[in-house]
């Protein structure tokens, strides 16, 4: 956890290809900030001088926080929108809206139809999207799951972001995502526990102050769940059934003494096994009633995605999704993090 009574710095590196070729004077500090449920979910604004050494619509942007020497970076981004300003004295400074990797990925678009062949590994297609997007760095967890069809489902002008994030969830994967570092991350879908933690947070050590709020709907919430993938190339519908019948769950048909059931259909699925995890992953879901909190702290390095956060404070403890954040790159700054808590119901 960081002291506020530590040395706390910034710089902003500009990347071109990779490399470290300018640093930007900032004239205010950026403000970055993450929501799992955005397109793209990282951003960042800022004002910087205007610098004749960078190329605006190429590089990138990647701000370093360097605490008692010690360098973190935040993330890397692409300036989106750019607007130059001059004062009173003639100085030109440039107001900068950026994005995380995923912009550029939305950004490429499919110039005639697109065509993987059955077999062809899930993640093998995404890399090769990735790549043809120009980013080579990945961290992957590996999956043996390949096209269970030959696919040709986008049309001309699809986005890269829209067809990887389409075949990740089809492996049960998060959504993509990219590191500090830039690099991306294919990583499944993770329930948070106390074995996948990534920061800790103890109330005295950092926290500062805390708001939380509790909501449920549960009127004709479903506890029997239906998940049928039609296509063309099977010979007949796959399907998959899971129902939630634990007595501990006040949603569970034991409880309820009747079943709600939703129907889902999907086009396309790994194989069966990855339609009933989708299934299973569709129930836990509908048990789960999330608790979230809003938290403080000094400003922390090394945040990503959709992190897991285990918190102890008075009132407030437990394993947390991290859903969201903020942090204004300057000293004395706090950081705002927004965590979800999944509560059986």
């Amino acid at each position: 956890m960081v002291d506020i009574r530590k040395t706390y710095t910034t710089r902003y590196d500009v990347l071109r290809n990779g490399v470290r070729v300018a640093e930007l004077l900032a004239l205010t500090p950026a403000s970055i900030d993450f929501q799992s449920a955005g397109e793209i979910p990282v951003s960042m604004s800022a004002v910087f001088r205007d610098d004749e050494r960078v190329d605006w619509l190429q590089d990138e942007i990647q701000p370093i926080q360097i605490i008692d020497g010690v360098e973190s970076p935040v993330a890397v981004f692409i300036p989106a929108t750019f607007r130059q300003e001059t004062d009173d004295n003639g100085a030109a400074s440039i107001r900068v809206e950026a994005y995380d990797r995923c912009y550029r990925l939305r950004s490429t678009t499919t110039q005639s139809r697109l065509h993987f062949s059955a077999g062809t590994p899930y993640l093998q297609a995404v890399k090769e999207l990735l790549a043809d997007a120009g980013i080579v760095l990945y961290i992957e967890t590996p999956s043996t799951l390949s096209l269970a069809t030959d696919r040709e489902d986008w049309p001309i002008g699809t986005s890269y972001l829209t067809i990887i994030n389409a075949l990740l969830s089809e492996i049960n994967y998060d959504s993509i995502s990219f590191d500090p570092t830039g690099a991306a991350v294919l990583r499944p879908s993770r329930t948070p526990s106390a074995a996948n933690v990534d920061h800790e947070y103890r109330s005295g050590f950092g926290v500062l102050a805390r708001q939380t709020m509790r909501e449920t709907d549960a009127f004709d919430a479903p506890n029997v769940f239906i998940v049928i993938c039609s296509n063309p190339d099977y010979d007949e519908p796959l399907v998959a059934i899971s129902v939630n019948d634990n007595p501990g769950s006040k949603l569970s048909t034991v409880s309820r003494g009747r079943k709600i059931t939703r129907v889902t259909q999907v086009s396309n699925i790994a194989d069966q096994q990855s339609l009933q995890d989708y299934a299973d992953r569709l129930k836990m879901e509908s048990m789960l009633s999330l608790e979230t909190a809003t938290i403080y702290t000094d400003n922390l390095p090394g945040h990503g995605v959709r992190d897991v956060v285990a918190l102890w404070h008075p009132d407030l403890s437990g394993i947390y999704l991290e859903t969201g954040w903020n942090m204004v790159l300057e000293p004395g700054q706090r950081m705002t993090h927004t965590l979800q808590k999944e509560v059986l119901l």
